[in-house]
């Protein structure tokens, strides 16, 4: 199966509070990997997933479910 990359940053956010632990995130997905991740001092957490999936639109939904685990409503980006 395909990997991608998949980007995004997840923000802290009053109706949530902090950004929540990447592997709490992670829990439950089969094929995805953290290649990177900081978090800024706002709290901020930038991060580089790779993803096993058919394609970009796949990689987007399952980087999507992390993305919001992390933090509602962060949004990720396909790097290829």
């Amino acid at each position: 199966m395909p990997t991608f990359r998949v980007s995004g940053t997840a923000l802290p956010t009053a109706e949530a509070g902090d950004v929540a632990s990447l592997d709490d995130a992670l829990a439950g997905e089969e094929g995805v990997a953290v290649e990177e991740a900081t978090r800024q001092d706002d709290g901020a957490v930038q991060f580089t997933l790779v993803v096993e999936a058919a394609d970009a639109q796949s990689a987007t939904e399952i980087g999507g479910r992390v993305a919001d685990r992390l933090s509602p409503g962060s949004t990720v980006t396909v790097l290829g």
